[in-house]
């Protein structure tokens, strides 16, 4: 017997700790919108709500967030709990209209940015109206504030709601009733007094030409003020055509060059930001700490500024090379942005990013927390030495302060030791030792000074070739499925095969309906190349995860394109094709719970059936006359995984099995206190101890005992921090299987599928079928 492991880098898994959801610690998500531009208001929830160019975002005294839809002319609030996106202004038509009356029923024009005062009103400002409304806090009312709607220049020293501006991107508001405009148009920053509604220019005169540093700016030239924020005295300011960024101090007047050259480029990252280079910079905001965050937009990224040490660093967005959306739950920094244009940061420090042509509104959480073991393939023999480094990371500098609560514990369940400390801007080692074979687990949680908690996960393979099995295979498994085979064999195969449409005009597949012991008949999609001679192909059994769905076509006829006869089923007998509701209703009624129904006993177990379904599949599959009568491989990953050795162990003529991450292993692991993993099918007394009946029937449907009784070749995925099927089950059935065997071993997997693998699985298979022609 051979055996091989396939390694992956040791990276970390860090979730954030909630009631209802995990958040992905120093990554990026998509909080709002679906990367489609159209107008589809229905206030849905925000990933099913399209955004049309999101441009501003802000924060408002309610804890929301805002957003203003540029393409679609509406302002929406986030409720940042239940997900649900409401509008608050425009009724999705280009105009101007509406002001006296409901911001819901009003027409805008591009609104681009959004504030609120101390009392909660909102202002925004539209460019293409050339104009800034407010909308009531208490009554919903909208009114303009500023601007006629006419494009230009005039007013200063009279009625807001009189004067002229020329597409105006940005505004602010101070504690002193004072509401500043970035008059871009006419190279201005002008401030209306609303207690007074006096207009007035604050600085610029209309020339193209970049601020005196250290001057006073009123009156004088300031190029391009397109972005503006005030934190206290101070206003920040984004100058787009002036590629820099610049403070104004309000109660002196005086400006002061904070960053940028003046000349376009993406350059100078961890270096002084004046030496730096900017390309458009359109949104601007300050963090709980001071730092300053700026939309790079043209470059396509987020750039921080700290004003202490007057130094730059790219947080989030990969550059202007990557300048579209490329997913989520990624490291920032990897992120592609789409022209960036609002950015907001909340208390806690999570960035909020109007990424406007990916029509989506992104989050970036401020914290990286890792966990690693110091050796990459995270392999160590029993008795020896573990040291795991925990680093934590702030837009990814190391982090100065917070807490860190460490536990190591062995195969997740018993606890080593336990540990604290506080970050001083190092990494945190932490030593651990199992004198026996399993898995050492590092679990992390770091609490910041504000926001959610974060935890991150490490674990360390023990001598995993030497875990076995919790409790022996009871000695009468062979007869009990032995019977279980004869009285299937009392019920005469009966199928109803189907033609259905291929999305292949090479391959031609089929509904099937296998009936069964009971009334629940096997359910899948045959696929298999057009024209195939009798005894010609090899055949693919591939079986579904845990969950209430369909069968899959693709699946079907993916297997058949490699050349195989390949039958897809899913787990329930269920009908294939049905619209997604009739697999909701089922998840969620009759099959709810179906992982647990009739556990105490062997004969009543849902298990029994669902092992009966696939033994007769296997038997329709080898009666096909086009199966070439040596071949025969079952694949799956989870409780797919999990059935594929069960396939194994009952089926001699099974010759290759791909299992990822299998679901249904060493059911009785709490026996020896070790974690079990899905369906844990054995519960547990408050003192941990498994109920008898349980655990007895359990026996029967463990994929260890299936994984001792088959001599096929196989390949077993493992992830390391896997918690829904820990490594430790998984490599207690792999160190069962007779034949020849190999893992791909993740020590920074949970329980996934990527691609990656599965790609690794389709090559296995093709070596396999070579071997075996």
């Amino acid at each position: 017997m051979r055996q091989r492991h396939l390694l992956a880098f040791v990276t970390v898994l860090a979730v954030a700790l909630g009631v209802t959801e995990f958040a992905l610690a120093g990554k990026i998500s998509t909080v709002a919108g679906t990367g489609k531009p159209d107008n589809n208001a229905d206030a849905g929830k925000g990933l099913r709500q399209n955004i049309g160019q999101p441009f501003g975002v802000e924060l408002g005294p309610d804890g929301a967030l805002y957003i203003t839809e540029v393409l679609n002319h509406r302002v929406w609030r986030l409720d940042r709990k239940t997900k649900k996106l409401t509008v608050v202004a425009g009724n999705g038509q280009k105009g101007y209209s509406g002001d006296g009356g409901p911001a819901t029923e009003a027409m805008l024009n591009e609104p681009y940015e959004v504030r609120f005062d101390a009392d909660g009103n909102m202002f925004f400002v539209e460019m293409q109206n050339h104009l800034i409304r407010r909308v009531d806090a208490k009554t919903g009312i909208i009114s303009t504030v500023a601007g006629t709607g006419q494009q230009g220049y005039a007013g200063d020293g009279g009625p807001a709601i009189e004067a002229q501006f020329s597409r105006p991107h940005s505004i602010a508001l101070d504690d002193n009733g004072g509401l500043y405009v970035a008059d871009i148009g006419n190279h201005r920053i002008r401030r209306v007094d609303l207690k007074t509604g006096i207009v007035d220019s604050i600085a610029g005169n209309g020339e193209k030409t970049l601020p005196t540093d250290g001057a006073a700016v009123k009156g004088k030239p300031i190029l391009g003020p397109r972005a503006l924020y005030i934190d206290g005295q101070t206003m920040w300011i984004a100058l787009r055509e002036g590629h820099s960024i610049w403070k104004l101090d309000l109660a002196s007047g005086k400006i002061q060059h904070i960053a940028g050259t003046g000349e376009k480029g993406y350059s100078g990252d961890n270096g002084p930001a004046l030496e730096a280079t900017f390309n458009g910079p359109k949104g601007i905001a300050v963090g709980s700490n001071g730092d300053v965050f700026v939309c790079d937009t043209e470059n396509q990224v987020i750039r921080k500024i700290d004003p202490r040490t007057g130094m730059i660093a790219t947080v989030a967005g990969a550059g202007p090379d990557v300048a579209k959306y490329n997913g989520d739950n990624r490291p920032a920094l990897t992120a592609g942005l789409a022209r960036p244009h609002g950015i907001c940061v909340s208390p806690s420090d999570e960035i909020f990013i109007g990424d406007t042509l990916s029509h989506r509104v992104r989050e970036v959480q401020p914290y990286d927390v890792s966990v690693s073991t110091d050796r990459e393939n995270a392999r160590y023999e029993t008795s020896e030495a573990v040291d795991f480094q925990i680093d934590v990371l702030k837009y990814g500098q190391p982090a100065t302060s917070g807490r860190v609560n460490y536990t190591l514990t062995k195969d997740g369940l018993t606890a080593l030791t336990v540990g604290r400390a506080e970050l001083q801007g190092e990494p945190i080692h932490v030593r651990g030792v199992m004198p026996e074979p399993g898995f050492l687990r590092c679990v992390v949680k770091f609490t910041p000074d504000a926001g959610r908690s974060l935890t991150a996960i490490a674990a360390a393979a023990v001598s995993p070739e030497m875990i076995q099995p919790s409790l022996p295979t009871p000695e009468d498994f062979d007869e009990f499925w032995t019977m279980q085979k004869e009285r299937l064999a009392t019920v005469p195969a009966t199928a109803e095969v189907t033609p259905v449409k291929s999305p292949d005009e090479k391959i031609e597949a089929f509904d099937v309906q296998v009936n069964c012991l009971g009334p629940t008949p096997v359910s899948g999609y045959l696929a298999r190349p057009k024209n195939a001679a009798p005894n010609s192909l090899p055949a693919l059994l591939y079986v579904h995860g845990a969950g209430v769905r369909s069968s899959s076509l693709g699946n079907a006829v993916e297997g058949a394109r490699m050349g195989l006869l390949a039958l897809d089923i899913n787990a329930h007998g269920i009908a294939n094709g049905r619209p997604a509701k009739f697999y909701r209703d089922l998840a969620s009624g009759k099959l709810k719970n179906y992982r647990h129904d009739g556990r105490d006993s062997r004969d009543t177990s849902y298990f029994l059936g669902m092992y009966l379904r696939l033994m007769r599949a296997m038997d329709f599959l080898t009666a096909q006359p086009e199966w070439d009568g040596k071949i025969l491989i079952v694949s799956g990953h989870s409780q797919g995984g999990g059935q594929s050795l069960v396939a194994a162990g009952l089926e001699p003529r099974v010759t290759a099995i791909a299992v990822g991450v299998p679901a249904m292993c060493d059911h009785s692991g709490r026996v020896i206190n070790r974690i079990n993993g899905w369906p844990k099918l054995v519960p547990t007394d408050d003192t941990g101890q498994p109920a008898p009946a349980a655990l007895e029937a359990s026996r029967y449907f463990d994929a260890v005992n299936f994984a001792a009784q088959t001599d096929a070749d196989a390949i077993l995925s493992i992830g390391f921090i896997d918690a829904v099927c820990p490594p430790t089950t998984n490599f207690a059935a792999y160190n069962q299987l007779r034949g020849e065997k190999q893992t791909v071993e993740r020590p920074a997997m949970g329980h996934a599928a990527p691609q990656d693998i599965k790609d690794e699985f389709k090559q296995f298979i093709r070596n396999h079928i070579e071997k075996n022609k």
